[in-house]
């Protein structure tokens, strides 16, 4: 995800508890590159473990897993400066863990139509 080697664009991302293993201190680089990779106007979709810190665990396995939680208001602060338009949000319950999931729209810059004889 931090850096996808498409050159082309998207209309849309589900990014779905992946984002979570993303290191807080890339993970603004990281969205950058996801919104790169969406058409001006496209949507992204990102969900991922409320929550503070970050932490190495094992999951069911004994396998160790990287993950970093986070807040609302500075996953929505990170989305808007990577360019993105939160269009709809909440939070929801699996297994007893509070999710943040996000819809997101990828900003469209307007130009500006030029005319000749002006």
């Amino acid at each position: 995800m931090r850096h996808l080697p498409f050159s082309e664009t998207f209309g849309g991302l589900w990014i779905s508890a992946s984002w979570l293993h993303i290191p807080s201190r890339e993970a603004l680089s990281t969205l950058t590159e996801l919104t790169r990779l969406l058409l001006p106007g496209g949507l992204l979709y990102l969900s991922l473990k409320e929550g503070f810190g970050e932490s190495w665990q094992s999951d069911p396995y004994n396998w160790p897993r990287f993950f970093s939680l986070w807040q609302p208001a500075v996953l929505d602060r990170m989305l808007e400066d990577a360019g993105l338009h939160i269009v709809d949000s909440w939070i929801g319950i699996d297994s007893e863990e509070p999710w943040l999931i996000r819809f997101a729209r990828k900003s469209v810059h307007h130009t500006h139509s030029f005319q000749l004889g002006q």
